[in-house]
């Protein structure tokens, strides 16, 4: 017996903006079956939003900060119990294309015809301030035309098909922010089951509080609040230890972190916070503390 194809969106939100939140909460109207919106602790939460979209969106929220990892973990386990197929992860500043699922269900079956399971399978995915489909870490492993192995993806967009994330595991909590995306995307791979992009599906993702541009160049880059420099720091070292990571992305990101620091003593604002969350991340990572940062 087959068993019917379920979509149950997850949405984590933080002081989202409501305008872009709203947004997002229509773009998936009439493509998943259920909407769990998971705030987590916003100072004026989407009470609003969310009445106004019930029953279909059912909103979770939580009396402090889960992070990320955590709040999609927890509308995994309301998502079974809704009998969900399949799971679609968002950011709270996304906006999905017309049709966006419905690709990437049709790209999961020809995948599955060829006897290819996929861990996930995500977007094509557009930065609306850097006007750009950023680069992903390709693999050389079959595929369908229109579909791309990559070693992981970004998890807003993202479809779990729920027999792969049992086989693979939920997100690591202990990241809480920042690499939860990457560090499940190599897990994945280590189980067999790589994520794909999907080409033809396509998603609206905002990367970043701003953007800047360097100097003598036409690259921006994506500027975020100096609070952030902790995670990176902190969970890019957390992640050096992990075996299943290979060795070039482990040095790989290692370096940029180092370039980041240097781009940062250039040109951004607010350079003593930023170096002082970054030296907080690399010490903590030292001592082995994860999760949420110690108050």
């Amino acid at each position: 017996m087959v068993r019917p194809v379920v979509i149950v969106a997850l949405i984590v939100s933080h002081a989202p903006d409501l305008a872009k939140l709203d947004a997002l909460v229509v773009s998936l109207h009439g493509q998943v079956d259920a909407v769990l919106l998971i705030d987590n602790a916003s100072p004026h939460p989407p009470a609003e939003l969310a009445a106004r979209y019930a029953p279909w969106l059912r909103w979770l929220p939580q009396s402090c900060n889960l992070g990320l990892a955590a709040a999609y973990n927890l509308g995994i386990e309301e998502a079974e119990r809704l009998g969900a197929s399949h799971l679609q992860t968002f950011d709270q500043d996304s906006l999905c294309d017309p049709g966006m699922l419905a690709e990437l269900l049709a790209a999961e079956a020809r995948l599955r015809q060829r006897g290819l399971l996929p861990g996930a399978l995500g977007p094509l995915y557009l930065d609306r301030k850097l006007d750009s489909a950023p680069r992903l870490p390709r693999l050389d492993l079959p595929a369908e035309p229109g579909t791309i192995p990559v070693a992981y993806t970004i998890n807003s967009g993202l479809l779990l098909p729920l027999d792969s994330l049992k086989r693979i595991g939920r997100f690591d909590e202990r990241l809480f922010i920042q690499y939860v995306d990457v560090e499940w995307g190599w897990r994945a791979l280590a189980c067999g089951l790589p994520c794909y992009v999907v080409e033809q599906a396509r998603l609206q993702h905002d990367l970043g509080d701003r953007v800047i541009k360097l100097p003598a160049s036409q690259r921006r880059i994506p500027v975020h609040a100096p609070a952030r420099n902790y995670y990176f720091f902190r969970n890019a070292l957390y992640l050096a230890r992990r075996r299943y990571i290979p060795l070039r992305w482990r040095v790989g990101e290692l370096i940029k972190l180092a370039l980041k620091v240097a781009i940062q003593l250039c040109l951004f604002q607010q350079r003593p916070a930023r170096m002082r969350h970054a030296c907080a991340g690399i010490l903590d990572a030292w001592r082995g503390i994860s999760g949420s940062r110690p108050r």
